[in-house]
């Protein structure tokens, strides 16, 4: 997380959660050196995987959630309660830690946004829409 003071950066603090099929988890953090290191190693060997599975349930018409974001081939990306079908988004963008969905016609959508730390597996929701949707993203 970027941390800001007063609207100044102040440095990033790291928290990363790592949950296996059985449901248990494991959190590390800046504690460890070269937190930040360890983890894109674990992200870079453990991506495809992820991507392979949720993408195949997705391309079977399943809905796949990411925290409080869904998308499915139905009904386009929900973030909470709201949903937004796929042709009328133009945009998916994170920008200082939000993703947010912007629309075709200009503009962003109203509330159609949430934290990239609470979003699991944010690089292959990322991967997905732009792979297999066809959306542009900017991280």
């Amino acid at each position: 997380m970027r941390n800001y003071t007063n609207g100044i950066y102040t440095g990033t603090t790291h928290t990363y959660t790592l949950h296996n099929n059985q449901g248990d988890k494991l959190v590390f953090n800046d504690s460890l050196m070269n937190v930040e290191t360890l983890y894109n190693q674990i992200q870079n060997h453990s991506l495809n995987i992820r991507y392979q599975k949720l993408a195949n349930a997705y391309n079977a018409g399943h809905p796949v959630t990411f925290g409080s974001v869904v998308i499915s081939k139905q009904n386009g990306l929900q973030i909470g309660k709201k949903v937004y079908p796929w042709e009328e988004i133009e945009q998916v963008a994170i920008n200082k830690g939000i993703l947010s969905v912007k629309k075709k016609d200009g503009g962003w959508f109203s509330g159609a946004s949430a934290t990239s730390g609470s979003i699991p597996n944010l690089h292959v929701l990322l991967s997905i829409l732009d792979q297999v949707i066809g959306l542009k993203t900017k991280k």
